[in-house]
């Protein structure tokens, strides 16, 4: 299924049913079961164009006529079928020894002689699957020095086959992620194994485990081998690369498996329920972290938890679990007994393993060194020293970004974390949640999406962003109408090509807040067309690819030295649509925008006042949320927020009440801007619509008046 997914073919190989009322029935096979009618199989019986053929294993030379079934996609079946597709026995009766009657001396099964293909057999699929591959073709360079390739994600498992045939028919894995059989059968496996064998030895200096024989358990069955309560554990593999896009590390996590842990969540200690929740900490947190160090000149680090999830600290009501061992680190007792892991550490992949470590990181901060949490986000942490000076710090589950006025009360508190947890601390931070990071001086800081765009554009772009075409504007003219059309959901979208268009909007959604405003409207378009894309919304979610890749270097620049640097003020604007409009919001701060988005309307405006107020009392919201922060980062605001709309009606029904026929039905949520005005909190005022920055988050617009809107947003001088 996952193969499928990922718009690669497979092929599945089972034995056919011999049921009765089956095409293949044979007598003493009444009750034999259809493999193919277990539900995950069957799943696949029902993707768009998976078949299947048969044939007789005899008429490849097999001493038993067992007939076969090749459940394939449409590629590989159409390869297939005139090697091996519906070639049955032709041989007179009694040719061929029975798979039915009673055991063989041995007690083994008769159909074990049919276990294995004959070497014709998997000679003549071995060529079939080799006219699948297509050629290897010269490596397309790509900036950077880096070639373009495109893997197989598959394995395959060889048999009686020449070796040139092998050759063939297998390409090199080249994978960012590999499963661990793809890393064990790469040029690379050497290194993944010793990325494995970092994080076995993580384990054994923070004594996350004991091991025990699994028949100790009260859930061992010993027909099975094993215990019912043990959870399996795999590998996660992924390169990491720095900001430049430079290969700098193999890692390798052990986790749990997630969709195994239903006992786990249901059968805790406690009476309740088991709590999993784990806060992570807004980007919008940040960015205004970062404009408040920029205004005051105050110094930045970065760093790293190693290790994070297993520094966690179980307290009573954690519910410990036994799992098996990842590959390659599996053993047994003297016995034969498979030898399981007691937990004694939260593990990544466990339920509540990120909850554990939120509250273990919290503890040392708010308990042991005095910090205050934030109010307004969980996970920032700040404390004020007795000579004024200060310290903030944003968790994002084990990454932290760590800011200080002068002082020495700061560096004392940094290091007496790093006493109790092991970190990598960065003094001069190049990167944070998936930005790159450039601090050019204490008063000028830039956040841009520069590698992580890069590395999306070579993901998922047919061609190198060199040779593409330049693009004006992210968003094309048509792109509203195209959406349109694509509502009508004409016809079913092909699976693979739905899931294709998912994975690259997904992944154009992840850059938006990473200092890429300018694309968020044309994103929040793509973004709701994921159940019904057509050709036409791929085009669209290609051009927005190319052209963030072509200005990659966009970055959002905080600087003191911007006009009213100091000052919290907003934006709002809607586009009226004959259905759902569209809200466009910005929050500026620190010389850009800290908070902005693109959102459709959670309901059908009857005019663009109403659309007007719904975008306005939207902001307004956020406007209090940071208020709050700025509060709690030692800079809290003396004067109302300013918010400009450029919508006069909105303008006056958001400063008093006013019953009118046009207005009375709107919701009072929708009204909420009215509340914070009436408490001093947001000032409403109009702004033209020219000179409105939020007019590039509700629509599609020239490429002159689309650079000025961004250039503001940025702070790009």
């Amino acid at each position: 299924m996952v193969a499928y997914e990922r718009g690669a073919d497979f092929v599945f190989e089972s034995p056919v049913a011999r049921g009765e009322g089956s095409r293949f029935a044979i007598d003493g096979k009444k009750e034999h079961v259809d493999m193919l009618s277990h539900d995950s199989l069957r799943k696949l019986t029902q993707l768009p164009g998976v078949d299947l053929l048969y044939f007789d294993q005899c008429v490849f030379g097999a001493t038993s006529a067992k007939t076969t079934q090749l459940l394939a996609t449409a590629d590989v079946r159409a390869t297939l079928q005139p090697l091996v597709g519906e070639r049955f026995c032709s041989h007179a009766p009694g040719t061929h020894s029975s798979i039915v009657g009673v055991p063989l001396v041995d007690g083994g099964y008769r159909t074990r002689q049919a276990q294995t293909f004959p070497p014709a057999l998997n000679a003549q699929l071995a060529v079939a699957f080799a006219a699948l591959v297509p050629p290897v073709a010269p490596s397309v360079p790509h900036a950077g020095g880096k070639a373009r390739a495109e893997p197989i994600e598959a394995c395959c498992v060889w048999s009686d086959v020449a070796p040139s045939v092998e050759a063939m028919a297998v390409k090199q894995h080249t994978s960012n992620d590999p499963s661990w059989n793809q890393a064990m059968q790469s040029d690379e496996k050497e290194k993944w194994r010793d990325a494995a064998k970092v994080e076995i030895d993580n384990f054994d200096r923070h004594g996350v485990k004991t091991e025990v024989s699994e028949d100790s358990l009260p859930t061992w069955n010993v027909h099975k081998g094993r215990a019912s309560e043990v959870i399996d554990m795999l590998w996660v593999l992924k390169k990491k690369f720095s900001e430049t896009g430079e290969l700098v590390k193999y890692k390798a996590r052990a986790v749990v498996c997630g969709n195994q842990q239903t006992a786990k969540t249901h059968n805790s200690s406690s009476e309740s329920v088991l709590e999993t929740f784990a806060p992570a900490a807004r980007s919008t947190t940040f960015k205004l972290l970062c404009a408040v160090c920029c205004l005051e000149g105050r110094r930045v680090r970065q760093f790293d938890v190693e290790a994070a999830y297993l520094q966690g600290e179980f307290d009573g009501d954690d519910a410990k679990v036994h799992v098996r061992p990842p590959p390659g680190e599996q053993s047994y007792d003297t016995r034969g007994v498979p030898i399981v892991w007691l937990l004694l550490k939260p593990l990544y992949g466990e339920v509540d393993a990120g909850r554990i470590w939120h509250r273990t990181a919290k503890k040392q901060l708010v308990e042991e060194q005095k910090f205050s949490q934030s109010e307004h986000d969980p996970c920032l942490f700040f404390k004020v020293y007795p000579d004024g000076s200060r310290a903030d710090l944003v968790l994002y589950v084990d990454d932290c970004w760590f800011t200080n006025t002068s002082g020495v009360g700061a560096d004392d508190d940094l290091k007496r974390f790093s006493g109790k947890f092991k970190l990598t601390v960065e003094s001069n931070p190049k990167q944070f949640l998936g930005m790159n990071v450039t601090v050019h001086d204490p008063h000028h800081i830039s956040l841009s999406a520069e590698a992580y765009v890069k590395a999306k554009a070579e993901q998922y772009l047919r061609s190198p962003v060199e040779a593409l075409p330049v693009c004006d504007t992210p968003a094309a003219v048509t792109l509203i109408k195209d959406y349109e059309k694509a509502m009508l959901k004409q016809s079913a979208p092909d699976y693979r090509f739905m899931k294709a268009y998912q994975s690259k909007v997904g992944a154009l959604i992840y850059a938006v807040p990473c200092g890429r405003p300018g694309e968020a409207f044309a994103i929040g378009v793509l973004a709701r067309a994921l159940t019904f894309p057509t050709p036409q919304m791929n085009s669209h979610a290609d051009r927005v690819l190319t052209y963030m890749a072509k200005s990659s270097t966009d970055a959002l620049h905080f600087n003191n030295t911007a006009p009213d640097a100091d000052v919290l003020v907003a934006f709002s604007d809607s586009d009226w649509a004959v259905g759902h409009s569209t809200t466009g919001f910005c929050v500026m701060f620190g010389g850009a925008a800290i908070s902005y988005g693109s959102k459709r309307q959670h309901c059908i405006a009857l005019s663009s006042t109403e659309a007007e107020i719904i975008a306005a009392s939207h902001v307004a919201a956020e406007i209090v949320h940071l208020r709050g922060l700025l509060h709690e980062m030692g800079r809290p605001p003396t004067a109302p927020t300013v918010l400009y709309v450029d919508n006069s009606g909105a303008v006056e029904l958001a400063k008093e009440r006013r019953s009118c026929r046009r207005s009375r039905h709107v919701d009072r949520r929708d009204l909420k801007v009215r509340e914070y005005v009436a408490q001093g909190v947001v000032l409403v005022k109009k702004i033209h619509t020219d000179d409105n920055p939020a007019d590039v988050l509700t629509k599609a617009l020239p490429r002159e008046i689309h650079q000025r809107h961004v250039r503001f947003l940025t702070g790009k001088v």
